[in-house]
């Protein structure tokens, strides 16, 4: 995906008459904004503070929801250029997506309703 967004933004300077929209990448497991920020989780080992969010800020990150203990976390939109250096934060132990809630059909949706046989 990084791979695809850093092309969107080649696209985006050299074609800058088309408009580029990079939220086109998200997909259900990651999500992309229009201005090429993506949805990530930062996981830290213990708690969190004001400086770990500020490490993240300092890289363009907006931040959606913090968690500072017992174990932190930090959920964010991160441009993708920065993804790599967010990641290699000190206290970042892993970087996941969101766990994004997933669409539970009315029971008249559910294939093999008794209802609609």
């Amino acid at each position: 995906m990084l791979t695809d967004l850093s092309a969107t933004g080649a696209q985006r300077s050299s074609l800058a008459r088309i408009a580029v929209d990079p939220s086109a990448l998200s997909n259900p497991l990651v999500r992309v904004n229009a201005d090429g920020k993506i949805e990530l989780v930062f996981h830290a080992a213990g708690a969190i503070g004001a400086a770990e969010v500020q490490d993240l800020v300092a890289l363009g990150a907006d931040i959606v929801i913090t968690l500072t203990s017992p174990a932190g976390l930090i959920q964010a939109w991160v441009p993708y250029q920065q993804v790599e250096a967010a990641a290699a934060l000190p206290w970042v132990v892993a970087v996941t997506p969101p766990a994004y809630g997933e669409h539970n059909p009315h029971p008249a949706e559910l294939p093999g309703d008794l209802d609609r046989q």
